[in-house]
């Protein structure tokens, strides 16, 4: 430990693979007995605890420390490890430094709690659509659940469902069969569907149909006779 000196994009690079010079260097790093070269401290110790699970449980169990790490640094240990992100759903006070990007991350990382977001109002109220469609990309029960709710579904710009129908065939169809959503694809989004869905080649045309036009409104029609 006494050749730890100084923090560098070197020294980091190396402790992603070396559990024994990522604890010197968390140690060091606790202890400000090391110089952070500009680096932000805390993210230095996320990236290391990320990396390793024994960091990540020493940290866990510094309550001291760990009083200085935000939401950013919390979701990112939380999506690497299991059981860290369990410690933190069952904490409110951590839980409560998350922000909506944060409880993303989190969610994408594990269905449960990515369910847990979406049955809850207070965590709902957190998250900004494009937080949630990130969610329902990773996981096809979110975005079904994302279907479900009509406000959220019409929040959604086109960007947004051709993203989940990319990578959700079943989004895809769903997509395919409802003439609203499909007319609000662009011809952009809908081609960039057909490229990640090769399944549904065979029905491209139904993609690409033309809107039908609306459906004239019925009046009386006045017949002019002229007379000869």
């Amino acid at each position: 430990m006494q050749q730890l000196k100084k923090i560098s994009y070197d020294l980091i690079d190396s402790a992603k693979d070396d559990e024994k010079i990522a604890k010197e260097i968390f140690e060091k790093i606790k202890q400000n007995a090391i110089d952070m070269n500009g680096q932000d401290r805390y993210f230095v110790c996320a990236e290391l605890a990320a990396w390793h699970l024994s960091i990540a449980d020493d940290l866990f169990t510094d309550e001291e420390f760990l009083k200085e790490f935000n939401g950013e640094c919390l979701s990112y240990i939380a999506a690497r490890h299991p059981s860290i992100l369990q410690k933190i759903i069952i904490c409110p006070l951590l839980l409560e430094r998350c922000d909506g990007r944060d409880l993303a991350l989190m969610g994408c990382a594990d269905l449960n709690f990515g369910n847990q977001i979406f049955g809850d109002p207070a965590l709902m109220e957190r998250c900004s659509k494009n937080d949630l469609v990130r969610m329902a990309c990773r996981h096809l029960e979110i975005a079904k659940r994302l279907f479900k709710n009509v406000s959220l579904l019409e929040q959604c710009t086109s960007s947004d469902l051709a993203l989940m129908a990319c990578r959700h065939v079943k989004i895809a169809r769903k997509i395919l069969n409802d003439s609203h959503l499909l007319q609000r694809l662009t011809a952009k989004d809908k081609f960039l569907i057909m490229t990640n869905q090769p399944s549904l080649a065979n029905e491209e045309h139904r993609f690409f149909q033309p809107t039908p036009p609306p459906a004239p409104t019925q009046t009386k029609s006045l017949i002019v006779c002229k007379l000869f």
